[in-house]
């Protein structure tokens, strides 16, 4: 009796990125109005917290932001802060490989995901787990 790695059809062990919040007591920094400035405002300070340079990366993701809520779109990236800078993906073309290749590069200090629902006007800015999980099959 043992487990065994469930293999896609390529013959490779199958991976998932699974996402969680970091904590259950933070519930994150909330909008509920077309006014963001309180995730803005996070953002920046967050950046300025976590980075030894390149903070400037950060106006591309406000950038991304502001254009999302002006235009009614929705959005969901996970922001990866490190010493060198932040680097954002899009949460739904993220994938395992993806993970190992961010990894590889750089360390993360922290992730943040930032989503935008245009048909509640939430925007919101939550930190993150993100870990690569196995999918195995017990064997009789």
């Amino acid at each position: 009796m043992g487990f065994k790695p469930n293999k896609n059809k390529e013959g490779d062990v199958m991976e998932t990125i699974k996402i969680s919040t970091h904590s259950c007591y933070d519930k994150g920094t909330t909008s509920k109005t077309e006014n963001i400035s309180n995730v803005i405002d996070k953002l920046i300070r967050l950046t300025a917290k976590l980075t030894e340079c390149y903070a400037s990366d950060i106006i591309y993701d406000i950038d991304i932001l502001n254009n999302a809520v002006t235009n009614g779109n929705g959005l969901d990236r996970l922001l990866f802060f490190r010493e060198c800078g932040v680097t954002a993906r899009e949460t739904a073309s993220f994938n395992a490989n993806e993970y190992d290749t961010l990894l590889f590069n750089f360390a993360p200090i922290q992730v943040w995901r930032l989503t935008h629902n245009p048909s509640t006007m939430e925007t919101k800015l939550i930190r993150v787990s993100v870990y690569k999980e196995y999918s195995f099959e017990r064997q009789v």
